[in-house]
């Protein structure tokens, strides 16, 4: 309903009003992945006469929203409504003597929402002891197989000594979600006590009943809790990452298998980076976004939360950041190999592919190898050098294309990256052999461009002496 007017919706099918009445048999908040959040809470304790209605304000800047009543546990002591105008307050109706919990959802024209619960008491000038709210709890998480223990006498204001002839402690759910409350009668308090069987959400009513002359006088207050499962850290899902200097990974957190939540719930994270200088991490929800601004392995320890109480978890996870080396130019070039050389290599297989941030399995690599996607060579024994080819070659009919790519050494069992490597483009080194000519106010290279070219890289080997008098002669 709004604060204009109020809205009387009919369902049409029984079936939906039944799901809705299981859904929303209390809500105690909004729900956010399966496990419930609760809400901000404004808590306010009302008292009046027995007799005539009198009206509250409500404590929140609420004009334009719209509202509902949640619960009034006991509306046999009093009715709640809302006067819309000229400012929104509860028209509060005493009918007996006792105190009732009441609570309000307001919405706003922006989605956002507030809940008001508060307390009323209705009293007579002539009646005293009667029962009254001491401490007003508030929504609780409550980790799962934990013990709960409730003190009445702790929750209310009574006469507890004279007038007290009952108190009362259930759950909605009877004893589905916690064990049935039991009275500690060997503690001085002598409080419920009751035990988190399920991870679901319940709601606790709790009763005091005084003796006031003749009447029997019933406080009502009642609680809700929500059941929770810590998040867990599965120790065998530990992630190594590659990054390439000034290059980054992004990596889902929730996703990627190290923090799982039995409840569902969604987790928030935290990461430090130690040692620091090596990257620099950022966090958009659960994706986490790495950066590489220099080159080491830094462990990364990652802290997961579930924002209902459970206990953090923490998982750790390795990135090696890696300053790429130019290897050579793509492409084919006539009478020369255009290769990648190990030297001084270990025994075992080598394989040239694209860098990537996972390293890939034996298998993988086998794959990619009998594909041509990936090169491979095999170094016999331990100081051999090892050959893996760029260009076309009797064994491959592609050449590998410009861009990052990754050496990596299999041992038979165990994969290691050597090297990150950089292929450099034709079209990139074009540009700067031209570019050397425009300095010199030409428009086309020539052959003393390209010499002037080659001479500043400090890297004079075949391939780019090739290359050099293949541009210049173009």
């Amino acid at each position: 309903m709004s604060v204009a007017r109020q809205l009387c919706i009919v369902f049409k099918s029984w079936i939906i009003a039944a799901i809705l009445l299981l859904s929303f048999a209390f809500a105690p908040a909004n729900v956010e992945a399966a496990g419930t959040i609760f809400p901000d809470k404004t808590y306010t304790d009302y008292t009046l006469n027995i007799g005539s209605k009198q009206l509250f304000p409500v404590p929140l800047s609420v004009t334009g929203a719209t509202y509902s009543q949640v619960i009034n546990i006991d509306d046999s002591i009093a009715t709640v409504t809302v006067q819309e105008t000229p400012s929104p307050q509860y028209v509060v109706e005493p009918r007996r003597l006792g105190m009732t919990t009441v609570e309000y959802e307001w919405i706003h024209a922006t989605g956002d929402r507030e809940r008001h619960k508060f307390t009323i008491t209705v009293t007579d000038p002539r009646v005293s002891n009667i029962p009254t709210i001491k401490v007003a709890d508030r929504d609780e998480y409550v980790q799962l197989d934990a013990v709960e223990i409730n003190a009445l006498a702790d929750m209310f204001n009574a006469n507890w000594s004279n007038n007290v002839t009952q108190t009362q402690m259930y759950f909605e759910k009877g004893d589905r979600v916690f064990s049935r409350p039991r009275l500690d009668q060997t503690n001085p308090t002598k409080p419920y006590v009751s035990t988190a069987k399920v991870a679901e959400d319940d709601r606790a009513v709790f009763k005091v009943t005084t003796s006031v002359g003749t009447q029997r006088v019933t406080a009502t207050y009642y609680k809700d809790y929500s059941v929770n499962t810590s998040p867990i850290h599965d120790s065998t899902k530990v992630e190594r990452l590659n990054v390439s200097r000034d290059g980054n990974v992004n990596i889902s957190l929730q996703s990627s298998g190290m923090f799982t939540d039995p409840d569902g719930d969604k987790l928030n994270f935290t990461v430090t980076a130690s040692p620091s200088g090596i990257v620099q991490t950022e966090l958009q929800g659960e994706i986490l976004t790495v950066k590489s601004i220099s080159t080491g392995t830094v462990q990364l320890e990652i802290t997961a939360r579930d924002g209902r109480g459970g206990d953090d978890v923490t998982g750790t996870m390795e990135i090696h950041a890696w300053m790429p080396s130019v290897a050579g130019i793509a492409g084919t070039y006539s009478e020369v190999n255009n290769v990648v050389e190990m030297q001084s290599a270990r025994s075992g297989t080598y394989y040239l592919l694209r860098f990537s941030e996972r390293l890939p399995d034996v298998a993988a690599l086998e794959r990619l190898a009998a594909t041509g996607v990936a090169r491979k060579a095999t170094a016999g024994a331990a100081g051999d050098s090892v050959q893996l080819p760029i260009d076309k070659s009797q064994s491959f009919t592609n050449e590998l294309a410009a861009g990052l790519y990754g050496v990596y050494h299999s041992d038979g069992s165990t994969v290691t990256l050597e090297r990150v490597l950089e292929l450099q483009s034709k079209e990139q080194l074009k540009a700067e052999i031209l570019e050397e000519a425009k300095r010199r106010g030409k428009s086309k290279a020539d052959i003393t461009d390209a010499r002037i070219w080659l001479l500043k890289q400090g890297n004079n080997d075949y391939i780019r002496a090739k290359f050099a008098l293949l541009v210049s002669g173009e």
